[in-house]
């Protein structure tokens, strides 16, 4: 079935210029990119993107991470989109990540937090 989910290149992975080798993994994994927008994430955006992990020893190093700098958002399509952008960002991850924090990316883990993460952004 085809879906939407979203995607986040984290300030991390903006900074080391790594916007473009990220979308071209996405695009060569058949994703469409419907919309993308490189925004500086508020605290209040970066709160909201990530209430349900809220009163978790990690919380707030999750929300300083994310709004510490610009990100690029991207709204994207494909087959299994959520399952499969999921399985990419590991690779992602791997690849790219600097620290537990600052791995290089977030996407959406499932409908229910896609529905409510694209309201923030688009």
């Amino acid at each position: 079935m085809i879906e939407q989910t979203l995607l986040i290149i984290k300030p991390d992975a903006v900074d080391r210029r790594l916007v473009g080798e990220i979308l071209h993994w996405v695009e060569s994994c058949g994703f469409k990119i419907l919309k993308r927008t490189r925004i500086k994430i508020s605290k209040q955006k970066a709160q909201k993107l990530y209430e349900f992990h809220k009163g978790k020893d990690f919380y707030g190093r999750l929300v300083d991470c994310i709004s510490s700098g610009e990100s690029m958002v991207a709204l994207l399509e494909r087959e299994d989109a959520i399952d499969r952008l999921r399985v990419l960002i590991l690779l992602i991850r791997n690849k790219w990540s600097v620290s537990q924090m600052r791995n290089s990316v977030h996407a959406s883990d499932s409908l229910e937090s896609f529905q409510h993460e694209v309201k923030i952004f688009f």
